[in-house]
Order: structure tokens, then sequence, then C-alpha cells
């Protein structure tokens, strides 16, 4: 809504600068008008084209989207997307009911979720882990709610 507020605000401005400026237009040469014109069929043409790839690539990455999203999500093992510092960004439906919560989780420590004796563990070892993650695991018991 706000956008076409915009356009409309732009349209009356500029037909304000016509009505105020005529002198500037009249003498354009007929010929220079079709050139100017022309220009603005095939711009409309690219516009349209490119707005049409637009939709396309906008579905595309929608039903990429979704495909992966019901992956994580339906996934039979728990999943969580964990910041540099330990923050939860992202948990699985599988994960959220292995600690049997339904509250949201988003931002809050993973350390919430560790068994108090795992802790330290997880926190001596994360750093190391997230910089360089491969041929590297732990295990840790999980404890259920917050």
């Amino acid at each position: 809504m706000a956008e076409n507020n915009k356009f409309t605000e732009l349209r009356n401005r500029a037909q304000e600068f016509l009505k105020n400026n005529p002198e500037d237009f009249k003498e354009i040469n007929p010929e220079d008008i079709k050139k100017v014109l022309k220009e603005f069929q095939v711009y409309q043409i690219e516009l349209e084209l490119q707005n049409d790839e637009l939709i396309r690539v906008q579905s595309d990455l929608e039903k990429t989207k979704n495909k992966y999203y019901d992956l994580f999500n339906g996934a039979p093992v728990g999943y969580v997307v964990l910041g540099d510092t330990g923050i939860i960004y992202e948990a699985n439906n599988t994960f959220m009911d292995l600690v049997s919560t339904k509250d949201q989780i988003k931002n809050e420590p993973f350390t919430n979720y560790i068994f108090e004796e795992d802790r330290k563990q997880f926190l001596a070892r994360y750093k190391a882990f997230f910089k360089d993650p491969k041929k590297k695991s732990f295990e840790l018991r999980m404890k259920s709610g917050k």
C-alpha cells in the first residue's frame, strides 16, 4: 500500500512539473517522441519479463523452503541450530518433543536443556567445535523442559 502511495506521489509531482514548465517540452521533434516511445515500450517489456522471472524464482524458493522446512521439522532426530555462543537459533519439533517443551526456545541458551553435570563439557568444547566441527562430536544428556 505504501509503495502505491510513493508512485502516486511521484506521478503527481511529475504532472505538476509538466504543468508548471510547458515551455521545456514545446520544441520536441515528433521523431524523437517516437524513439522515446519505442524505448519505453522495450523497457516495459524488459520489466515484465524480469517480473515474470522474479515470480518464477520466488515460487521455486518457496517450494525449496517448504521442502527443507518439512525435512527439518519432520526428522525423527532432534536438531538444533546454534549460534557461536550456544544460543538456539532454530529447533525442530522432534527436539522440542525430546525436551518436553512447546514453548518458544529461540534465543535461549542451549545449556538450559543440558543436564547440569554435562554443561561444563559442552561449554569447554563448544567454541572449538563451532569453529571446526569436522570429525568432532560429543555426547550430552538432555533434560526435559527448562
